[in-house]
């Protein structure tokens, strides 16, 4: 009976380990549970910030073409002033001439 005795002592402490086992891997499984979760929610907070990334590189995109568009339509305004800038300087140059000429004649006279 001691050998029997042994045995089912033996058997026992099997037992109580594995139950100790068990607890633990329930255990671990509720820890891969919530990471799982936290996982999910990390998974879509990347997923919203690079949409929302995309939506800003779009929208920085378009504020480039719509500053080069204006751009070149300043650069062609400061050449027409310039142009219209160089007209005006002969113009009054011409004046000039023509007024020192004229104050030259009357003097003459």
């Amino acid at each position: 009976m001691k050998q029997e005795e042994k045995i089912l002592t033996i058997l026992e402490q099997i037992n109580h380990k594995l139950d100790e086992h068990s607890l633990k891997l329930d255990n671990h499984s509720k820890k891969l549970d919530e990471h799982g979760k936290r996982l999910d929610e990390q998974q879509s907070i990347l997923f919203a910030l690079r949409s929302g990334q995309e939506h800003l590189k779009a929208e920085i995109d378009g504020m480039r073409m719509d500053n080069a568009k204006e751009f070149g339509h300043i650069k062609k305004e400061l050449n027409n002033l310039n142009l219209n800038f160089s007209v005006l300087r002969d113009d009054v140059w011409a004046n000039k001439k023509d007024i020192y000429r004229l104050k030259k004649a009357t003097i003459d006279q």
